[in-house]
């Protein structure tokens, strides 16, 4: 029986690794590495060295093959010993090598077992769980299947296979949180996926249903619209009939489109005219006893300490409030959420059933902004710069992209930044470097303050001009420049979706709320969000749940509807909220003042 004397993991989801403990450790030299590589594609049996030699160095191998192929095994067994790992781990045979492997040291088998045990789930009805377990699943990858080992051929059909079920891994995810209500949260993420495979339907069509849920139906069929005439153009196809059937029901906006389950949380959506109704007395009669025992919880600090309830009225209920300092929270991905400490240095992961910051990278910038998840990876951007690319999984900072830019947003298949000399610059994925730049403002002197990505379009808000900017990101030009906002000292924060462009602005001492129309780029309506208020002008704005939500100067929080364009609801708080976000069901908030980041359930 093979027994180690440190568990070790290998990795083959990204680059070829082995880890001991904390430690990644590489093979230096693409040889051993594909040595390991083709003894992990055949595990736990005896792999002659006639194949491997076959595998390094095709039908025709140098004369020293056999002794190169030793000195590289040699390596390999000399790393794995390093390690702590016992000799019997890579057994030498009469004819060959046997690498032993457990069922969960493997990445790869793991990433499997998982994706497996959410299907399981998910047939039992457990979505949530479904979705924690294929959001483990993909948080596996690093990257390309054996992403150094650029050269083997032998592991072509093993990279196809297993890069077919993650991106089928990807789909079973993005259905479940679609059935959860989670569209608008889906967005960003799907126009990314479609782009990197612009071929499969199913991630096209929930695409398309996100979009449409999201109050975005002329986007939904221009989606499909490019879809088919690619085909037609290139190869003479037409969609796929469950393609072509979700189009004529989003043209007659059938019914049949509306979320098939409750959103995250088991709540109710509070009604809301012309929009399909779910009644559900069961949960109903849960969720009374549910408001019965949060009216009794109390939260606590890491010091123990209690601090009263941010929100505590009809309008929703302060879930939980989590101690981070001076956060900016916050940026959503890998199952969790990311909220970056403004003056600590550190990105804080949160796991959204415990409410618990689960881990701390550190090293990201002074007064860093709200993190980015993007592209399979975090970016932080700061005003002292630079902007940092991080693995998500290890933590482990991949790249320092030398520029200073806030905010930062994802869209068209890359990142977009604005600089404190007033240029939007856009970032390669690829390259990690700068590629553009355009010049934005006209000799303003405050910093770009808002960036956001949609309808075809880069957004940008330059404050003391008072204007809204729309960059095509095509012909890299302004295309529209905005008016109408005021030209003042406070702050011009933007967010997209609901079917507009939304623009938060101080008018007169108190908050608008100005909802500009993408089609024609002209503002289609004034909503005032807030009562006048003594506090500094500064306000936030996001869009959620079919709501669009924003931060008051009076330290309120305000639910618009945008079908009537009209604040639905309030929530006191007793802090100026710095940054709102929404995600998991949930409204999210961070207040300079209180150093926490505070989760609201917004549903009366």
């Amino acid at each position: 029986m093979l027994a180690t004397k440190a568990r070790l993991q290998f990795r083959v989801l990204g680059s070829v690794e082995v880890v001991a403990g904390e430690s990644a450790l590489t093979l230096a030299g693409e040889k051993p590495r594909a040595v390991l590589a083709f003894l992990l594609l055949h595990p736990n049996e005896v792999v002659s060295r006639d194949r491997l030699v076959d595998a390094l160095w095709g039908e025709q191998p140098p004369a020293t093959a056999a002794a190169s192929l030793q000195v590289h095994v040699a390596k390999l067994r000399k790393l794995l010993e390093a390690a702590g790992d016992s000799r019997d781990r890579l057994e030498t045979r009469a004819t060959g090598y046997v690498l032993h492997l457990g069922a969960d040291e493997l990445d790869a088998f793991s990433f499997e077992r998982l994706v497996g045990e959410a299907r399981r789930a998910r047939t039992a009805g457990d979505r949530e769980l479904a979705v924690a377990l294929l959001n483990e699943a993909l948080a596996l990858w690093r990257g390309p299947v054996f992403a150094d080992l650029t050269d083997a051929t032998f592991i072509q059909a093993e990279r196809a296979r297993l890069e077919e079920l993650r991106v089928t891994a990807l789909e079973d995810r993005i259905e479940v949180d679609l059935a959860l209500g989670r569209h608008s949260e889906l967005v960003a993420e799907l126009e990314q996926l479609v782009g990197e495979h612009p071929t499969r339907e199913r991630l096209r069509a929930q695409y398309m249903l996100a979009l449409y849920r999201s109050g975005r139906q002329t986007e939904a069929l221009e989606t499909y619209r490019r879809f088919r005439r690619t085909l037609s153009e290139e190869l003479g196809l037409e969609p796929g009939p469950e393609l072509q059937r979700l189009e004529r029901s989003i043209l007659r906006q059938d019914e049949s489109l509306a979320p098939t389950a409750l959103p995250h949380g088991g709540a109710p959506r509070a009604p809301r005219p012309r929009r399909q109704r779910f009644l559900w007395a069961a949960v109903l009669v849960a969720l009374g006893a549910l408001g019965a025992t949060l009216a009794g919880v109390l939260l606590t600090r890491d010091d123990g300490s209690v601090t009263a309830p941010v929100v505590e009225s009809a309008a929703g209920r302060t879930l939980a409030a989590i101690p981070v300092p001076l956060p900016a929270c916050c940026g959503f991905g890998f199952g969790s959420l990311w909220a970056a400490g403004h003056h600590d240095l550190t990105v804080h992961r949160i796991d959204p059933g415990t409410n618990v910051v689960v881990r701390r990278i550190r090293g990201v910038g002074y007064q860093a902004q709200i993190p980015l998840v993007a592209a399979g990876s975090l970016w932080v951007a700061s005003a002292a710069g630079p902007v940092m690319r991080i693995d998500p999984v290890t933590g482990r900072i991949v790249a320092r992209i030398p520029i200073r830019v806030a905010p930062i947003a994802f869209g068209f298949l890359t990142v977009w930044g604005t600089t404190l000399d007033h240029r939007l610059v856009r970032i390669n994925l690829e390259t990690n470097r700068v590629v553009w730049s355009l010049k934005l403002a006209r000799g303003s002197n405050s910093w770009v303050d808002e960036l956001a990505i949609g309808y075809g379009s880069v957004w940008v808000a330059v404050a003391d001009e008072g204007t809204l900017l729309r960059i095509d990101p095509t012909t890299r030009r302004i295309v529209a420049r905005i008016g109408g906002f005021g030209r003042d000292d406070s702050g011009m924060p933007i967010a997209v979706g609901e079917g507009a462009v939304w623009a938060l602005r101080v008018r007169k001492g108190r908050d608008v709320l100005f909802r500009v129309d993408p089609g024609s780029s002209q503002v289609v309506a004034r909503i005032p969000v807030g009562p006048p208020a003594a506090a500094p002008p500064t306000g936030t704005v996001t869009v959620g749940d079919g709501f669009v939500w924003t931060g008051n100067s009076d330290a309120s929080v305000s639910k618009i509807d945008p079908e009537k364009n009209a604040v639905v609801a309030t929530y006191r708080l007793n802090s100026q909220p710095q940054n709102l976000s929404f995600g998991f069901g949930s409204l999210w908030v961070d207040s300079y003042d209180a150093s926490q980041v505070w989760r609201i359930d917004p549903r009366p």
